[in-house]
């Protein structure tokens, strides 16, 4: 016959794994302590049924009712039960957000997780405005607020300990100011004002043709607002090429025909003087100086009494300059309408036909 065996016991409920100094047979004894969150703890003894009979047991930490233990503004509790790793889940009351549980310690204390705080709920668009960009309701947090388009004076928004959101400014009518365009533009009209959408005219400074129209608008960066040019047309005056002065032989302007530029001109052989011709404001050229044709009336000398080079008595002359010749005056010599050359159209002589003018001529066919 032999011994009866109980082999290896189970932990009790809340109890560590039993400890068998001496073995498992009939009439040994293990010890076995509590787990944490357990209090008590025992024996077991092998019996001649071959069981395991307990003596003492463990019993679960109880942390009593949590009510005491809700967080300020919580309501709606739901317990699995008030002993040691149970729990208590929470709701929040109204105009709070907010949720949590409480879980029973081994200490015997309920321990909390969530907490109720003050929601002001979803802010509506202020007047102008888009609707608040919020990432968070509750006490403290904040939303930023965008002005609409044709606004501007973007805020924030806070959720206050009242419940309510302080609003702390708002969106006014963007105003460009009064504009300054750039020249040669001037003087600016606005007589609708200077707020967003609204036109202002200008014209432009002398010498200059043209005006044009600026519009209060938004930038790329909103918010912000300036003035642009919707029509902009100021073209400084050009007076185009000029005509040669009366008696003038060439015209040279080496920095263009605009307002204010100046172009200078010479006479030819037998002509004295010269001078310069300037754009003005009204598009024209203003003269200064010019050509004066000689008589040459000292020109006679000598036996004879004969004119000088290119000179010839007024009775033979067929062209006098200013003043009219004497009888005994020398004029300027007049070559008169010169004959086609060989092979050649009409020669054209635009400035005359007296001493050192020239005429050009084109062959024909």
């Amino acid at each position: 016959c032999c011994m009866v065996d109980c082999g290896a016991p189970a932990s009790p409920n809340g109890a560590s794994s039993p400890s068998c100094g001496l073995g498992t047979t009939l009439g040994r004894q293990c010890s076995f302590d509590c787990r944490e969150g357990y209090t008590g703890g025992g024996r077991l003894t092998c019996t001649a049924a071959g069981t395991w009979a307990a003596n003492g047991s463990c019993t679960a930490v109880d942390c009593g009712s949590a009510v005491a233990m809700l967080p300020l503004n919580a309501a709606s509790m739901t317990c699995s039960g008030t002993t040691f790793g149970q729990s208590c889940w929470f709701g929040c009351m109204g105009g709070y957000a907010g949720s949590g549980y409480l879980t029973c310690t081994s200490s015997g204390n309920w321990s909390v997780s969530g907490s109720c705080v003050v929601d002001c709920g979803a802010p509506s668009a202020p007047p102008n405005a888009s609707t608040p960009d919020c990432p968070g309701t509750t006490e403290g947090s904040t939303c930023w607020v965008y002005c609409l388009e044709g606004y501007s004076g973007g805020y924030r928004l806070s959720c206050s300990s009242s419940g309510v959101w302080d609003q702390p400014g708002g969106c006014q009518v963007a105003d460009c100011g009064f504009p300054s365009p750039p020249y040669p533009a001037t003087s600016p009209s606005c007589p609708s004002g200077t707020t967003f959408g609204q036109s202002c005219s200008f014209s432009c400074a002398p010498g200059y043709t043209g005006g044009g129209t600026l519009i209060c608008a938004s930038t790329v960066f909103q918010g912000h607002y300036r003035w642009w040019a919707q029509d902009w047309n100021c073209k400084v005056m050009d007076c185009g090429v000029p005509s040669l002065p009366p008696d003038a032989s060439a015209v040279a302007c080496p920095q263009g025909t605009t307002y204010g530029q100046i172009c200078s001109f010479e006479c030819p052989t037998g002509y004295s003087g010269g001078g310069t011709l300037m754009c003005s404001l009204n598009g024209t050229w203003a003269q200064s100086g010019s050509c004066e044709g000689s008589t040459n009336c000292s020109g006679w000398f000598g036996l004879g009494h004969q004119c000088g080079a290119g000179y010839a008595r007024n009775s033979t002359a067929e062209l006098c300059g200013t003043p009219s010749c004497t009888s005994r005056d020398c004029c300027m010599v007049d070559c008169g309408a010169p004959a086609s050359p060989n092979g050649a159209s009409s020669p054209s002589c635009g400035l005359g036909t007296t001493l050192g003018r020239q005429c050009s001529f084109d062959c024909r066919e």
